[in-house]
């Protein structure tokens, strides 16, 4: 079987809509999603990512007779960091290893019945997992050690030669997004959290009055970075205007590193 992971962004938002002919048949192939709201929506993805999930995902696999589930591990990200007093970071990137990845293998162990092979069953049940990296995002294609027996990798977009941008024009042009009454580009579209640490410095100063008194809860909850990282700096630190960043990138997250 094949599964498309949704990260809610542009590749993968391009790759059911371009391409959901590869997704149609629910016995041959399905699309989920990780929720790492957990439900919860306040504390969890852009609210753009559940715009384009609600009016343009959701309604087209419907019509289009796709299989779209959405899944999570029963506790938010933010639930999860207030009670082990963590901030998710990209390096080490936990976050993502346990509220994305980890519910991805589970959908496909459980509900998918993927099996390794073994010698009473050497062809097992493998699922081709499509992952969707862009051409110009060869760089992030290595090998993952981690990675399941009954997991085989598939990179439609490198095999296609297909950028970034060739999604966004696409989906400019075919999916237009009008939010609110106003007309916004696809490339604001990425997978990740707005409490993330790794957020544009842009994108930190638009939170909104309630994620500012939410980010509060964060910093009377004594929440600092993970030991291996900055054991003294608690989070404050780095959502002042007036503090440098630990990786001062403008740009470090413009892709949507987490799940694309």
């Amino acid at each position: 079987m094949i599964l498309l992971s949704n990260g809610g962004g542009v590749q993968t938002s391009y790759m059911i809509l371009r391409n959901y002919k590869r997704y149609q048949d629910p016995h041959k192939a399905r699309v989920v999603m990780a929720d790492v709201g957990a439900g919860d929506r306040d504390h969890a993805e852009y609210s753009l990512t559940y715009w384009i999930l609600d009016n343009i995902i959701k309604p087209f696999c419907i019509e289009k007779n796709i299989k779209f589930d959405i899944r999570d591990d029963g506790e938010s990200l933010w639930d999860l960091s207030m009670r082990k007093k963590m901030i998710p970071v990209r390096f080490p990137r936990w976050c993502t290893d346990k509220k994305k990845k980890r519910v991805i293998r589970r959908y496909m162990t459980k509900e998918m019945k993927a099996v390794r092979p073994t010698k009473k069953n050497p062809k097992g049940n493998i699922i081709t997992l499509d992952i969707g990296f862009s051409f110009d995002e060869v760089k992030r294609l290595k090998v993952d050690l981690e990675e399941p027996h009954y997991v085989k990798s598939n990179y439609p977009l490198l095999d296609s030669k297909t950028s970034r941008q060739d999604c966004i024009n696409w989906l400019n042009d075919n999916y237009p997004i009008i939010m609110n009454g106003n007309k916004i580009d696809w490339k604001e579209a990425k997978s990740g959290c707005w409490f993330c640490m790794f957020a544009k410095r842009s994108q930190l100063k638009q939170l909104t009055p309630f994620q500012q008194e939410e980010i509060k809860k964060f910093e009377q909850n004594g929440a600092r970075y993970p030991e291996i990282m900055l054991k003294d700096n608690p989070i404050e630190t780095y959502f002042k205007d007036d503090k440098q960043k630990t990786f001062d990138n403008e740009e470090s997250c413009d892709e949507g590193y987490c799940f694309v």
